[in-house]
């Protein structure tokens, strides 16, 4: 009876074990080929981030404790996620973001003075099979930045700005500008769509719409945005609403320049390349014939890059800039006066050879302004205030907004321009 029994338990102990190793092998055979799913779908990989200062110097905190300055005219630096960046009231700076060993644009920051962003998240998709997306997750603490998202025909890209008591969301195309200040934050839609939350509280805004969420809880909005009085002036839509001018070329066995609409680094761009002997220049000009007599500001933006420029400075009458900006306005006394501003990428100025200023033009100008050859820049003024500083009556009426390049050889590349005005 005793032998019986022992043999039992035996029996017993060696189906446990036999049934405790087919669960075992059952458990591996399941949990591995989940584990590695789990890992091609989860594990990710870094943006390919650049931080480039525009204006003055640009300080950088990495989350692990490194701080750098990057100065005006250096080539841009790499940065991570957790990196923090601060500009000082005379510093700006561009933050591009690509996909890694891609030269492909997901994203352009623009970081104005006094500010304080953080980049919290910067990542994608470490293997072709996940079904995430790209995304940028960024924190802006204090002060004004723009994001500009371009078509982007490959992974999905959502960026995020998270601000004092509210986040937005951006998975469309566009431009979008932000704005913290110690009593609320706002959110404005140039193109595009954003979806904003704050709380419980959430709303979707269109194109010319923007939000206010106050520091102490709560969201406005849609609200009535500035208003763009430039129309297509990121370039989406080619050369639609502006006037193209044919080349004025001074010797007659020399070439004209090319102007198109390209795509690069998958950012519609206006492209004006020329090489030759001799002057040339070139204008694309848009209508705009807008009363802005009410207006409290008028606002002008224009991204862009100098690519190439032999001629130093803006020529011996400094009327030869590779890029100027001009504005066309009828004055509060009725006079028809231009605004203008020229920029350059190489040469010295030197008095009575190479001026800073066009010395043959009848127009309100400041200083021509140099910017590094081949880098990408941001400008912005408020012309009310400039043609106040500079002791001119106000604009009545906007009449035409033109890009010019001049020159003997040289190549711009604009991404945007833009004129915001607000009520």
């Amino acid at each position: 009876m005793k032998e019986t029994t022992t043999k039992g338990n035996r029996e017993l102990l060696g189906w446990a074990f036999l049934l405790t190793g087919f669960a075992v092998f059952v458990a591996i055979a399941v949990a591995v080929p989940l584990g590695i799913r789990s890992y091609l779908h989860n594990s990710t990989q870094p943006l390919a981030t650049v931080l480039q200062a525009n204006q003055g110097t640009v300080r950088i905190d990495d989350s692990s404790g490194n701080v750098r300055a990057v100065l005006a005219g250096e080539s841009g630096q790499s940065i991570e996620s957790g990196a923090e960046i601060l500009t000082d009231a005379s510093a700006t700076a561009l933050i591009f973001v690509r996909p890694p060993d891609s030269d492909k644009l997901l994203a352009r920051v623009q970081v104005y003075g006094s500010t304080n962003l953080n980049m919290i998240k910067l990542d994608m998709p470490r293997f072709e099979m996940s079904t995430s997306g790209q995304q940028a997750i960024l924190e802006l603490r204090g002060g004004r930045i723009s994001v500009t998202v371009p078509e982007n025909e490959g992974r999905e890209f959502i960026a995020k700005v998270a601000v004092p008591s509210g986040e937005i969301t951006i998975d469309v195309p566009g431009q979008y500008s932000f704005e913290v200040t110690n009593s609320s934050s706002q959110v404005a839609v140039q193109s595009g769509q954003a979806s904003v939350a704050a709380g419980l509280n959430a709303l979707v805004l269109a194109v010319d719409q923007r939000a206010v969420i106050p520091a102490d809880g709560g969201l406005f909005g849609p609200i009535d945005a500035e208003r763009n009085l430039i129309v297509n002036g990121d370039f989406d839509s080619g050369f639609a609403n502006w006037d193209l001018f044919r080349w004025n070329v001074e010797l007659a066995d020399q070439p004209e320049g090319k102007m198109n609409v390209s795509t690069l680094s998958g950012e519609s761009t206006l492209e004006i390349f020329r090489d030759g002997e001799g002057h040339a220049d070139v204008r694309l000009r848009q209508p705009i014939n807008q009363d802005v007599t009410d207006f409290e500001s008028l606002q002008l933006y224009m991204t862009f890059r100098v690519a190439a420029q032999n001629l130093a400075v803006c020529g011996i009458q400094g009327s030869e800039c590779p890029l100027m900006i001009r504005v066309n306005y009828i004055d509060q006394s009725g006079a028809s006066r231009t605004w203008q501003h020229g920029f350059y990428g190489m040469g010295q100025v030197v008095p009575g050879t190479t001026p800073d200023a066009c010395i043959s033009c009848d127009v309100v100008q400041n200083s021509h302004q140099f910017v590094k050859l081949g880098q990408a820049y941001f400008y912005e003024v408020d012309l009310r205030a400039d043609l106040a500083r500079q002791g001119y009556l106000p604009p009545r009426l906007i009449e035409s907004v033109s890009i010019v390049s001049s020159g003997h050889g040289f190549g711009v590349e604009v991404m945007d321009v833009s004129l915001m005005a607000k009520e």
